[in-house]
């Protein structure tokens, strides 16, 4: 038997997506990276959960973050650029960062708070908000950032969030990740 894991996350905007898959068209040949991530897998994780052991503790975790998602206003989001995690010249993760936003910290610090008080263990690192595109360099020359990745998204327009998903992961299906439940965020909308 397969066990899953979940997550909560942002959704990406299918505009983000799209023009993150326009920059990869032109740039993806120059990054050998062993495994490149769905465009319908992209999001912005919150909080990684691991196995939900029961039921119980599956529906506890989904009405507090029902309760945290309810109080919190919606807020635009923008993409800015390209990082990595890892080692410069290997890196272990490719991604796509966003402009920092009080509003997204604000959120996740709040999920985060509702997945602990439900007793979930959750990794203390510091939350580096980020769309995972590809992970394991795989270049026979050192990865070298380009000279346009910190702004390589500038020109997009920012998006409203307004939701979170509880993702479960299926990682022989594509998507991998399936959404579990929708939480919408309060509807009144806050800049940044």
């Amino acid at each position: 038997m397969q066990v899953h894991h979940y997550f909560l996350a942002i959704p990406i905007h299918q505009t983000q997506g799209s023009s993150i898959q326009k920059w990869l068209d032109v740039n993806k040949d120059q990054l050998p990276f062993q495994k490149w991530v769905y465009p319908e897998d992209y999001h912005v994780t919150l909080a990684f959960l691991g196995d939900v052991e029961t039921e119980r503790k599956k529906v506890q975790l989904q009405h507090a973050v029902k309760t945290v998602a309810s109080q919190m206003p919606s807020f635009s989001l923008s993409l800015k650029g390209i990082g990595i995690f890892g080692q410069e010249s290997s890196p272990r993760i490719f991604w796509a960062s966003m402009n920092e936003s009080g509003a997204l910290h604000h959120l996740q610090k709040n999920i985060y708070q509702a997945c602990v008080d439900t007793n979930f263990k959750l990794d203390k690192k510091p939350f580096h908000p980020h769309i995972t595109l590809a992970r394991k360099w795989a270049g026979h020359h050192p990865y070298s950032k380009g000279k346009d990745y910190d702004l390589a998204f500038q020109e997009v327009d920012p998006v409203v969030v307004d939701r979170i998903h509880l993702y479960e992961t299926h990682l022989d299906q594509r998507p991998k990740y399936k959404i579990v439940e929708t939480f919408s965020l309060h509807a009144h909308t806050l800049e940044g």
